[in-house]
């Protein structure tokens, strides 16, 4: 199977974080096309980090600031690349939440994506870079 090199991978990759959806015109001399989804499926996959947090008053959510809960981010990285809790964490601070702790992280089958709130998440993670899903019921 052919797959895009050099400039064409550069191209493919910006339009990616633009977030744009079109056909990439590959540099090799067979000029195959590739739909942007299935281009981005080849290069990036998602991690599945589970973890608890507490509130700040850095955050958006309505809880009380201290209040421990539980979360579940799907983060973008490079197919066959290790977990990265540093840019997981990163993220999830991000959202004014402190005392993060990771209870378990994977790979996200997209056979897994079975179901239309799944495929919101699983959608939003591939074009922005990560889905945060803080629950509501505190621990």
């Amino acid at each position: 199977m052919w797959l895009p090199t050099g400039e064409a991978v550069e191209n493919a990759t910006k339009l990616i974080k633009d977030g744009q959806r079109t056909w990439v015109n590959g540099t090799n001399r067979y000029a195959k096309f590739y739909k942007l989804d299935y281009f981005c499926k080849m290069i990036w996959e998602i991690h599945i980090y589970l973890g608890t947090a507490a509130i700040t008053e850095k955050s958006n959510y309505n809880y009380p600031i201290g209040e421990r809960h539980p979360f579940l981010l799907y983060l973008k990285a490079n197919r066959e690349s290790e977990y990265n809790h540093v840019d997981a964490e990163q993220v999830v601070s991000r959202s004014g939440l402190d005392g993060i702790q990771f209870s378990k992280v994977g790979k996200l089958d997209p056979a897994m994506v079975n179901n239309e709130e799944k495929r919101e998440y699983y959608d939003n993670a591939m074009k922005n870079g990560s889905t945060l899903i803080l629950y509501t019921k505190p621990v």
